[in-house]
């Protein structure tokens, strides 16, 4: 075995990154149910609109029935509407989300750096 192969670090494991990673989420727990709530919101708003136009064109256009078509247009107008909405206030959310994370996330490296004595930069290569 060359010396190569023993810096070679092993993969760790889902429940240790989770470790590392659980006090920068924990903080942000309450958005991330959210996002996790507007996402299913906005998946669900999608099924809409493709029934919408079938009543479009059951109701309104094979019975001539104007108001139909009408109502059923403007009704999927409305949730266009608002499938965008949720999906910008989703992108919007999962981006103020990810900023927090990486924000939460660089504090705690810095914070444990900052309780190693001045050994371990000495002992330590850089870059």
């Amino acid at each position: 075995m060359s010396s190569h192969d023993s810096n070679v670090s092993k993969p760790i494991s889902l429940r240790l990154a989770f470790r590392y990673l659980k006090p920068s989420l924990l903080p942000m727990r309450k958005t991330i149910i959210f996002l996790v709530f507007v996402t299913i919101a906005s998946s669900i708003l999608d099924l809409i609109p493709p029934y919408l136009g079938k009543q479009v064109f059951d109701k309104g256009v094979m019975k001539n029935n104007i108001d139909s078509i009408v109502f059923f247009g403007l009704l999927t107008l409305g949730t266009y509407l608002l499938i965008f909405s949720t999906k910008f206030s989703g992108q919007v959310l999962f981006s103020i989300a990810s900023n927090r994370f990486t924000l939460n996330l660089k504090k705690n490296i810095l914070k444990r750096l900052s309780i190693l004595p001045t050994e371990f930069f000495d002992k330590q290569r850089s870059g």
